[in-house]
């Protein structure tokens, strides 16, 4: 099992579910613009994780078939503040933005996430994933 899978080890059923759908192989995907607030983040680090609370907004834009995500939290936002992900997916319980999705995610620099994963509960956004492939060691931010 991979960090990325054991950052969202909770039974699938919890969120709502969507086909498979990798890379709009089966059609095209809505894409939503999105304000999320976040109260506490927590950081995976080779499988272990550290909750902290934090006061964060997190801010996606539809922008032709990407999506511009912004962040206002210190010091993430400083590091991250903007991002744009090319690439969408629907898998199972998540939508996945991407970047370089075939190629594993790399190809950024180690302060870019490759993926983002949102996590939805009776259609309302409940939770976003962040995972740094290129970072050494590989890392998760997970906001609720």
């Amino acid at each position: 099992m991979g960090l990325f899978d054991f950052m969202f080890k909770k039974k699938n059923d919890e969120y709502d579910t969507f086909p498979i759908n990798i890379l709009e192989m089966f059609g095209s995907i809505e894409r939503h613009d999105f304000k999320f607030y976040s109260k506490k983040l927590t950081i995976y680090i080779l499988g272990k994780g550290q909750e902290f609370k934090v006061d964060n907004i997190i801010e996606a834009k539809a922008i032709g078939k990407s999506m511009n995500v912004k962040f206002s939290c210190k010091p993430l936002g400083s590091q991250i503040a903007n991002i744009t992900f090319p690439e969408v997916s629907e898998n199972k319980d998540r939508i996945l933005w991407s970047y370089n999705l075939s190629g594993g995610g790399y190809g950024l620099p180690e302060d870019y996430p490759s993926f983002m994963s949102l996590y939805y509960k009776k259609g309302k956004l409940d939770k976003i994933g962040f995972t740094f492939k290129c970072a050494n060691p590989e890392f998760v931010l997970e906001f609720e």
